[in-house]
């Protein structure tokens, strides 16, 4: 009996033992194998961390930079804009105000050509026969005095020499006294040509303020019109220009909050995931 209690006992404490050697093995071997899994577990995080980190910062980066781009241009925009704008208006005010002077200078003198030839109309020696008085004008409206003087002479010799209104004859006792031949009590003028020419400078020196008024009236006319005209188009394309700005910034920030919005989903969802792995892990070391 004795012996049979014994042969019992060592064959069970040598199944058991067995069974132990059996058990560590296995055990072993699950411990190798979830170490290694847990290796490729964490290699494989890292491997996704380091891509996905590579693409939050990406998106980060590039919001960050289009946010410097769009601040930028929100306050570099506007000033540069502005001072073109500025540049612009001064350059077509300069434009329109040279423009202005030419006008000006030409309305001078066709104004002071008319006056001038009103002037000559007004002393009534038509009969004279001198010719358009077009004739005697020199650079702008001054007409050339002594030439005209001398002509109007001859002329008024020739004819009342010819036709026989020698004075006290009424036309040419009229266009005497028009010329400045003689004076209106009767009593002739200097000989020569110089009381004709006091009159023809009469006539000139009145046309000064007529034709700088013209002058004046045609400058500010035409310089103010071209002025708002440029204006008005200048104002029209920088409108244009900053309604394109705007947009350009509205565009950005609209980029921005994309990049923002998958930085946030990819962050998200990589700690999700981060999260469940260490659950996994955690199980396997169990």
């Amino acid at each position: 009996m004795k012996s049979v209690k014994e042969n019992f006992d060592r064959q069970t404490s040598q199944r058991f033992y067995e069974y132990e050697e059996r058990m560590s093995k296995k055990r072993q071997k699950c411990k190798e194998q979830c170490e290694k899994d847990i290796k490729q577990i964490i290699l494989k995080d890292k491997m996704e961390k380091s891509l996905a980190e590579k693409v939050e910062k990406g998106c980060l980066m590039c919001g960050c930079g289009l946010g410097g781009v769009a601040a930028s241009i929100g306050i570099f925009g506007p000033i540069a804009i502005s001072e073109l704008k500025k540049a612009a208006l001064l350059a077509a005010i300069a434009s329109a105000q040279k423009t202005g002077v030419l006008a000006g200078e030409a309305a001078g003198i066709e104004a002071g050509k008319e006056v001038i030839i009103g002037g000559l109309n007004a002393l009534k020696i038509e009969i004279l026969s001198i010719g358009p008085w077009e004739t005697y004008f020199a650079e702008g409206y001054s007409i050339n005095v002594k030439q005209l003087a001398t002509v109007i002479l001859r002329r008024r010799d020739a004819v009342c020499s010819a036709t026989g209104l020698t004075p006290p004859g009424d036309t040419c006792n009229r266009i005497s006294i028009s010329i400045g031949t003689k004076l209106p009590n009767g009593q002739y003028a200097a000989p020569g040509p110089d009381p004709v020419i006091n009159v023809l400078n009469g006539i000139v020196e009145r046309t000064k303020d007529a034709a700088d008024a013209a002058a004046k009236t045609a400058r500010e006319t035409v310089t103010t019109g071209i002025t708002e005209k440029e204006t008005a188009a200048i104002n029209t394309i920088f409108m244009g220009k900053q309604t394109a700005i705007i947009a350009s910034i509205i565009a950005i920030v609209v980029i921005i909050l994309v990049m923002v919005i998958i930085y946030k989903i990819l962050r998200y969802r990589r700690k999700k995931k981060m999260k469940k792995k260490l659950q996994y892990i955690k199980l396997l070391n169990q």
